[in-house]
């Protein structure tokens, strides 16, 4: 479901949202592909004029997108549960699959059962533990 997310101040919506994730100003400017000048200059309004390039970036970087027309306003793809909950999983995938590869070398690999459960409980440890651990981009 998309919920529209109103109010004149995009810069705000993107802000409140990145809030909402607690996701760092540094984490978000990594994830958009941008530099952390330019996202502070952005989200502080400090940015006169910035692209739509930029906006759009910093809106996929926080699950929602820029809807341009007679009224501009931004879509949220995913609640901010689901979000974070996609951003866990992917990162506990990516964990696992480190384990798996290393003790695949050891010939001591898990099945497939445990693998899941050992990625379940990566998720749940990720989505209680600092925000930096759940959005960087080491494991």
């Amino acid at each position: 479901m998309v919920n529209a997310i109103t109010g004149p101040d995009l810069r705000s919506q993107l802000d409140e949202r990145r809030e909402s994730l607690r996701l760092s100003k540094t984490q978000l400017a990594r994830r958009a592909g941008l530099s952390l000048p330019t996202v502070n200059r952005v989200l502080s309004g400090s940015e006169q004029n910035p692209r739509i390039k930029t906006l759009a970036a910093l809106a996929a970087a926080v699950g929602v997108e820029i809807r341009l027309g007679a009224v501009t306003r931004i879509d949220e793809l995913s609640t901010i549960e689901a979000f974070r909950e996609a951003q866990a999983r992917t990162k506990a995938r990516r964990l696992v699959r480190l384990l798996q590869g290393s003790m695949a070398l050891e010939a001591s690999a898990l099945d497939r059962q445990s693998l899941l459960q050992l990625e379940n409980k990566n998720v749940r440890t990720l989505l209680q533990g600092p925000p930096r651990r759940l959005w960087s981009d080491m494991p």
